[in-house]
């Protein structure tokens, strides 16, 4: 099983903030692998590319309201050869902050103060997005061609953090 791994930053600030999907428009990765009990005729290639990353936007942190704050980003990637069917498995390391997937948080820029956070694979926020062996859970999607998702993430409610820019960076798997 090949891996394509980009890494995903994580900032949000109290004026503005944005999950930004910086990485570079040529990752990919390769995989092969023949059918089951196929004795020859060659190997299956399959590459797959980051086509983009959309921000999750979380704007304004409020630290007074009793509800999590939350907003989404996408994910879209494509595999080939064309109108193959391929199963990839899309896990979200760890905060770097807290070393935790459960416990995910951002670090204000040039300080202290910490924001709590997580990424979930639905907008109801009941399934963290994960690696199954730290904490959460992975996606696994069949399909060809190209890829889309979702990332959902929320800012826990009622934190006392001082008015400033959080950073987080995470490391986010397609593997195949």
């Amino acid at each position: 099983m090949r891996t394509l791994v980009p890494a995903l930053a994580l900032v949000v600030g109290i004026a503005a903030g944005v999950l930004l999907g910086e990485l570079r428009q040529d990752a990919h990765a390769q995989g092969q692998g023949g059918g089951k009990g196929s004795g020859g005729g060659g190997a299956n290639n399959v590459a797959c590319t980051i086509d983009s990353v959309t921000g999750v936007a979380f704007g304004i942190y409020d630290e007074e309201s009793a509800a999590a704050q939350p907003s989404s980003g996408q994910l879209n990637f494509s595999c080939k050869p064309k109108n193959k069917p391929v199963t990839v498995k899309i896990t979200i390391g760890p905060s770097t902050v807290t070393g935790s997937i459960t416990d995910r948080a951002m670090q204000q820029a040039g300080g202290g103060d910490s924001l709590h956070y997580n990424l979930f694979q639905d907008s109801r926020g009941s399934v963290i997005w994960g690696d199954d062996a730290a904490g959460g859970s992975s996606m696994v999607l069949t399909g060809a061609d190209s890829f889309s998702v979702e990332i959902f993430g929320y800012i826990y409610p009622s934190q006392d953090v001082t008015e400033d820019i959080y950073a987080d960076t995470l490391q986010i798997s397609i593997q195949f």
